[in-house]
């Protein structure tokens, strides 16, 4: 990149972070969430430092803790899950700890906690709700985070989650699960990396590579299964939003991390990365090649700069591969990501020039990692770092 180019991402987290600021000083932000809140603002300054080492961004994510922290049993509602509850700002507590930011003894306030945490992740999966976001593998999420894993309970996780499973001619899948209704979604089978089973496979992928979880049957069963969904003729997108045994698959899904071909990619590579089966490397960049010339805007559904659905997420996702791989084709797609980030700041007198597309709700100011400015402020900061640990911080979405 040009110095010229650096200097215009210097000057965009510049003023995220005064929009930031001027957010928390005002109360903008309500929510002490990870993904839509204070926790997950904590994280950007914690990058914002190691890039800088600036003490005054240190200082900015230790108070924000420190608020958490005293307001947590009020603000989070004994809300358990990854997104917005309790065990989203347990992982960050873990994931500062082992970047050397927090001492041992700050993760103190999770210990009368963890018990409710693994009840309910427990009581999730039992439903069949293993939402990332919202449900057992978002709560997972944080026990694997932990710098001393319990074993034993997260082996009973995934059995408990195992339990679930569809299995047919050695596939297994999934039911998708109704957060509304709160039951299963007869003869559907969500292949979204925020809600469904690519999030499954790489938990157990993530648990395999530490020798947690052995049985790589299920592994090659849920690629499989994934596999036998793939688009076979000339369609916009490789694989379908959702799977419906009564209906045909529609290959049209969105380019982004939430929905759609790159969180299969994701998902497919953390397999590779564990069973070291070079099918699965394969099929992981055969999805990334076909992605490459997927650039229009309209076609793709990428109405903003967001982590969840918008440029952000898809420059993170193709930076990550290139780091992953050197594929330089990798590197050029997430610098066309990343112009088209910078130039999604278009609304004045908003946060940093940017809001987040809501469909028919049009667009609204956000904050946080999922949809906001804080998501679109750790991506620019891995742009311009060399160090690869600089870009750790997508671990929260599961990218790496």
């Amino acid at each position: 990149m040009s110095s010229s180019f650096n200097i215009r991402i210097e000057q965009r987290i510049i003023e995220i972070e005064k929009s930031l600021d001027f957010a928390l000083v005002n109360n903008f932000v309500v929510s002490f969430g990870l993904l839509n809140g204070k926790t997950g603002i904590a994280l950007f300054y914690a990058y914002l430092y190691q890039l800088t080492s600036e003490n005054k961004y240190l200082n900015k994510c230790y108070s924000l803790i420190k608020e958490i922290s005293k307001k947590a049993i009020l603000g989070f509602r004994n809300t358990y899950n990854y997104a917005n509850g309790f065990a989203g700002f347990g992982w960050l507590l873990h994931h500062l700890g082992q970047m050397g930011i927090l001492e041992g003894d700050s993760v103190d306030i999770l210990e009368d906690l963890e018990d409710c945490f693994e009840g309910k992740m427990l009581e999730d999966f039992s439903k069949g709700n293993y939402d990332f976001l919202y449900g057992g593998v978002g709560i997972l999420c944080y026990f694997l985070e932990k710098k001393d894993i319990n074993e034993p309970l997260v082996k009973n996780a995934l059995d408990q989650l195992y339990r679930n499973v569809s299995k047919k001619n050695n596939r297994f899948k999934w039911q998708s699960y109704d957060l509304t209704k709160m039951s299963k979604i007869d003869s559907s089978f969500n292949c979204g990396m925020a809600h469904g089973i690519p999030s499954i496979l790489t938990l157990y992928s993530k648990a395999f590579k530490l020798k947690i979880f052995q049985d790589k049957e299920l592994l090659e069963g849920i690629t499989k299964y994934l596999l036998d969904n793939k688009s076979r003729n000339d369609t916009l997108s490789l694989y379908p939003n959702v799977v419906n045994d009564d209906l045909p698959d529609n290959f049209n899904s969105r380019l982004g991390w939430c929905y759609g071909d790159l969180g299969i990619a994701i998902s497919l590579y953390h397999c590779y990365k564990a069973t070291n089966d070079s099918s699965q490397y394969n099929e992981a960049l055969s999805v990334l090649e076909h992605s490459l010339n997927r650039r229009d805007l309209e076609e793709n559904r990428i109405y903003d700069a967001g982590l969840c659905h918008g440029t952000s997420g898809i420059f993170q996702i193709f930076n990550r591969f290139y780091l992953e791989t050197k594929n330089g084709a990798y590197l050029e797609t997430s610098q066309f990501w990343l112009e088209k980030s910078l130039s999604f700041n278009k609304f004045r007198c908003s946060s940093a020039g940017y809001k987040a597309y809501q469909g028919i709700d049009g667009f609204t100011e956000e904050f946080g990692l999922l949809e906001g400015i804080s998501g679109i402020g750790l991506s620019l900061i891995s742009a311009l770092s060399k160090d690869s640990t600089v870009n750790n911080w997508d671990k929260v979405f599961l990218i790496s």
